[in-house]
C-alpha cells in the first residue's frame, strides 16, 4: 500500500494481477482449407443444438442473403416441429 493513502475502514486495496483481452475468432481471417474442414462440424453442432432445444431462432446475415447452409438449417428446424 502507498503511504498516506486513505481507505475506508474494512476496505481492501487490491492491485490487478493481470489484464485479459477477449478475442472473437471471427476477428481473424481463416484459411479456406480450415474453413472447409470446420464447416461440416459447425453444421452438425447446429443440428445437435436444435435437437436439444425447445425454441430455435435462426438469425441470418442480410448482407450475405440466404445461403444453402442457412436453407438446410431452416428446413431441419421446421422438420423438428
Amino acid at each position: 500500500m502507498q503511504s498516506g493513502a486513505r481507505h475506508c475502514r474494512g476496505s481492501i486495496a487490491a492491485q490487478p494481477v493481470a489484464t485479459a483481452r477477449i478475442l472473437h475468432p471471427s476477428a481473424y481471417p481463416q484459411p479456406p482449407a480450415l474453413l472447409r474442414l470446420l464447416q461440416p462440424l459447425s453444421v452438425e453442432r447446429a443440428f445437435r443444438a436444435v435437437r436439444r432445444s425447445e425454441v430455435a431462432v435462426l438469425v441470418l446475415d442480410a448482407s450475405e442473403g440466404v445461403t444453402q447452409q442457412d436453407f438446410r438449417l431452416a428446413e431441419y428446424i421446421v422438420s423438428c416441429i
